[in-house]
């Protein structure tokens, strides 16, 4: 195969399995992000919701199918036929593979002449390269003579066996190296595009419970840098209401996942589990009462009130536990400092989060302790067992509990119908 054939193949390989699947993934999030807030109270927004939430899954999804659709029709794709003899129209549908099979042979052949030739006698070089010439010439023929491309690669096959087979990768190396390869990508994927959290305790009760596992997206806020060495854009901070993972500040090897409520400079107070942002409560809705167990034993029994909370773009779920211990009626004001952002747990009296962190002084988690964006839940199982109900949950999706009853589902619905028009806190002074 020549440096121009080379080149024409890898460009129209680029075109139709890079180019046009990402064209396509963009495209359709950038449709989806477009078509306006979904109705919460349609059941037939549920699936758009969810998708317009999970941005980056949606698109490694889109161009995966996009992708493979293309490779399975590639032999019917335009100039198809000038990078892969196999999709010639006059030849046999049984034979394209051994034609594919031919021309990964020629590619064989020519790396390992342009390697190890020069260990080769003259001889040996000159039929190798004759013998590959044979086998392109074969399937330019037309018309196609099965007869003579099946002999020309033959022959191809024996001679490279015979000069090259010290240098040929076997069956294990080629399963080696795919498996290094398939690692490598897994490794990127998490470093750079979505990684797997477990979520450890019950202080983002009710949107998360003990044994939910968790996506994150690691692009939201801007591409991590490697070695970690922080954020290629670190001005995408996190939207408020945002459920976040993140390096708990005091020791940033221990991950934490709370929801953003505070930008730099906002003055935060907490009155009875309520925040106020700049002297703006945030508008809250009393759904019902609400009871869940951490284990079987009395003291893992809570009780407390349900509430539906809004903040800029984002409704969610919050809970006040009636016996929480420690809980105050009043925490604050909290000045949060350049750079940072202030979180809370939804379990409100239940949470260690930036209320009571630095013995109790309160404090933000610096930008770049930000891991990324919580996702949805893929599979959650705790010391009760699996809970199969919990699968596909979206944590900033519309606000819900699994098997709640009537009347407190009734009640979710009720405060998100009455979400106030005004959910975005004011500046704060002197910003």
């Amino acid at each position: 195969m020549t440096r121009a054939s080379r080149l024409t193949r890898s460009a129209f390989t680029g075109v139709w399995f890079f180019l046009v699947p990402l064209i396509a993934a963009v495209a359709l999030v950038a449709i989806l992000g477009q078509g306006g807030p979904p109705d919460p109270l349609d059941p037939q927004s549920g699936p758009l919701a969810f998708m317009r939430d999970q941005p980056v899954p949606l698109a490694i999804v889109v161009f995966t199918l996009v992708e493979t659709l293309l490779w399975r029709v590639r032999y019917r794709l335009p100039y198809a036929a000038v990078v892969f003899p196999a999709a010639r129209p006059d030849l046999p549908d049984e034979l394209r593979d051994e034609v594919e099979a031919a021309m990964g042979l020629v590619e064989e052949s020519e790396r390992l002449s342009d390697r190890y030739g020069k260990r080769l006698s003259p001889a040996d070089r000159d039929e190798v390269h004759a013998r590959s010439e044979s086998v392109s010439d074969a399937l330019s023929e037309e018309p196609f003579g099965v007869d003579s491309f099946r002999a020309a690669r033959d022959g191809l096959q024996s001679i490279v066996e015979r000069s090259f087979s010290p240098y040929r990768k076997g069956e294990t190396r080629e399963y080696v190296e795919q498996i290094v390869i398939a690692l490598g990508l897994a490794l990127a994927l998490r470093s750079f595009v979505v990684e797997a959290f477990k979520i450890p305790s019950g202080s983002m009760i009710p949107t998360l419970r003990v044994g939910d596992h968790i996506f994150i997206d690691k692009l939201r806020y801007g591409p991590l840098l490697p070695f970690g060495k922080g954020r290629a854009f670190p001005h995408v901070p996190p939207a408020r209401g945002d459920v976040v993972v993140f390096g708990f500040p005091e020791r940033p090897e221990e991950d934490f996942i709370k929801r953003v409520i505070g930008h730099p400079g906002d003055s935060i107070e907490v009155f009875d589990g309520h925040p106020h942002i700049n002297g703006w409560e945030l508008p809250h809705c009393r759904a019902g009462s609400f009871t869940y167990s951490e284990n079987d034993e009395v003291w893992g029994h809570h009780e407390g009130e349900l509430f539906v909370e809004f903040l800029g773009e984002n409704s969610y779920l919050t809970l006040i536990d009636r016996a929480a211990l420690g809980s105050a009626d009043h925490q604050g004001p909290f000045r949060v400092k350049p750079g940072e952002f202030f979180v809370m747990g939804d379990n409100r009296n239940n949470s260690h989060d930036s209320r009571l962190w630095f013995g109790g002084q309160g404090g933000g988690v610096p930008f770049d302790l930000l891991k990324g964006h919580a996702l949805f839940v893929w599979f959650s199982a705790s010391n009760r067992g699996f809970d199969a109900s919990r699968i596909g949950t979206v944590v900033t999706g519309h606000p819900r509990v699994e098997q709640a009853s009537v009347e407190l589902q009734a009640g979710i619905e009720r405060c998100i119908s009455e979400k106030p028009a005004n959910t975005t806190p004011p500046v704060a002074s002197g910003n």
